[in-house]
């Protein structure tokens, strides 16, 4: 009987030991591992003044107001309702005229835009008169410097089920106002335009959180660098005039702005959030009846748990786990990539081994929930490549218009390569009498950059 008993005894440490000590010990163990990777992704902290955040007048494109200090109280008093999309009875009277049946749409890229309007300029000026409060609220949105929701980062906010400001009336209000000021002959009004269109997009590259505002952002320096091409196509000579508006908007995307980090922290804070609030739930709470099986036979609630704890959801631990599928884009092999313009490819989060098994037998639905497929996020980073590029064909295009027009055929080549980067060339397509560039992002992708149409004087020159 004692043998029995002995094994017994040695059965139930041995099972303790390998069960839940040991893999205890593996998981804190792979936890302080990915403190390097928990650096990284640090969330920065909310922008405070004098950096200007104009995330109140981006929920407030649909209102009448008049100045920062409104907006800011009004978002306030009504920032709940207004961010769920509805229209509190206190702001009724201020609510502005919103496009209805896709006006004021032309098109998804800058040179589908400009024909589209010159092909029905007289909808286009009704449309533009009609929303003009809202075009003009668009417009003014250059004047800041980034656009941060209010209280992020915290440790609540789950960015999946956040509502989004109205992102479509950027894309379309200005781009639709800068064609039809273009096509009636107000050439430089059109341009001060579509570049402080191009100045918010460069602001909300650094907005958040998450990876929506930066790549709407970069949508809209794309839609208005190519709406700037095709006019100047139409009038090279306006490529030596250009606004003040315009300085250093088209330049290409530094490296800090084609780099996704900042929304990878934010994303990573949301998965974080959401990994601690599912392990606070009452189910994952042993002292719970709901979590405790021994209850259901009226055995005392805390009897098994107080010897064997059940290895639930370990937060910490989760959370080490998944810091690995998104600090690679915060790491210096991505900026490397970057700087030399070479198509970024985030690397998968190494396979689990034997130990990091053994530990989830301590965080079997952290393990579960960490090993579910990642979206791949290399491709918002190509689209900020792609977009950089375009730039770059951009500024060649605009050294070959303020040549003489006979000398632009052979100063061609060297402009195409001195605006290239270390992995790509600009390449000139003699049938379309375009600038393009490889591209990273696929073809049939509607956010692919297009190549940039030049003027006929640049066409007769190369020929």
């Amino acid at each position: 009987m004692k043998k029995i008993l002995f094994t017994f005894v040695v059965l139930i440490i041995t099972a303790y030991l390998l069960l839940y000590a040991v893999p205890q010990y593996l998981m804190q163990r792979e936890t302080a591992a990915a403190a390097p990777d928990l650096a990284l992704l640090a969330a920065d902290p909310e922008p405070q003044p004098p950096v200007k955040n104009g995330i109140d007048a981006l929920w407030l494109l649909a209102y009448r107001t008049q100045d920062d200090a409104e907006r800011s109280r009004i978002m306030r008093e009504h920032g709940t309702a207004v961010m769920k999309g509805e229209t509190p009875n206190g702001l009724a009277g201020r609510l502005l005229p919103l496009p209805q049946a896709g006006a004021l749409k032309c098109g998804i890229s800058g040179i589908e835009c400009l024909a589209a309007v010159r092909s029905d300029p007289a909808a286009y000026r009704a449309d533009t008169e009609k929303y003009a409060g809202l075009i003009a609220n668009v417009l003014q949105l250059s004047a800041y410097d980034t656009f941060v929701l209010r209280g992020w980062p915290n440790d609540k906010d789950d960015l999946g089920q956040l509502n989004l400001p109205q992102f479509q009336h950027l894309l379309h209000a200005n781009a639709a106002a800068a064609a039809l000021e273009w096509t009636d002959g107000r050439h430089t009004a059109a341009f001060a335009r579509l570049c402080r269109s191009i100045r918010t997009g460069r602001a909300l590259l650094k907005g958040r959180p998450g990876m929506v505002y930066p790549m709407v952002g970069n949508a809209l320096i794309r839609k208005n660098t190519e709406l700037a091409a095709a006019m100047l196509a139409e009038q090279p000579e306006q490529a030596a005039r250009l606004p003040q508006e315009c300085a250093g908007m088209f330049e290409p995307l530094t490296a800090a702005e084609q780099s996704i980090c900042p929304a990878m922290r934010d994303e990573f804070r949301s998965a974080a959030n959401f990994y601690r609030t599912l392990a606070q739930s009452p189910l994952q709470t042993p002292q719970n009846p709901a979590s405790d099986p021994a209850a259901e036979d009226n055995m005392p609630a805390t009897a098994w748990f107080s010897i064997f704890p059940l290895p639930l959801m370990n937060a910490e631990h989760t959370v080490a786990r998944a810091a690995a599928a998104y600090a690679p884009a915060c790491r210096p092999e991505a900026a490397a990539q970057i700087a030399a313009d070479s198509p970024v490819s985030l690397p998968d989060p190494t396979p689990d081994g034997f130990t990091q098994k053994w530990a989830c037998f301590a965080n079997a639905q952290g393990c579960i929930l960490t090993g579910l497929p990642m979206p791949d996020y290399s491709g918002y980073i190509l689209r900020l490549q792609d977009t950089a590029m375009q730039q770059r064909a951009f500024q060649a295009a605009l050294e070959l218009y303020r040549l003489p027009a006979a000398q632009r055929r052979a100063a061609l080549e060297t402009t195409l390569a001195k605006h290239g980067t270390p992995s790509r060339r600009l390449q000139w397509n003699e049938t379309a009498h375009t600038i393009g560039f490889p591209r990273y992002t696929p073809p049939d992708n509607k956010q692919t950059a297009a190549d940039l149409p030049v003027s006929p004087q640049m066409q007769d020159a190369a020929r």
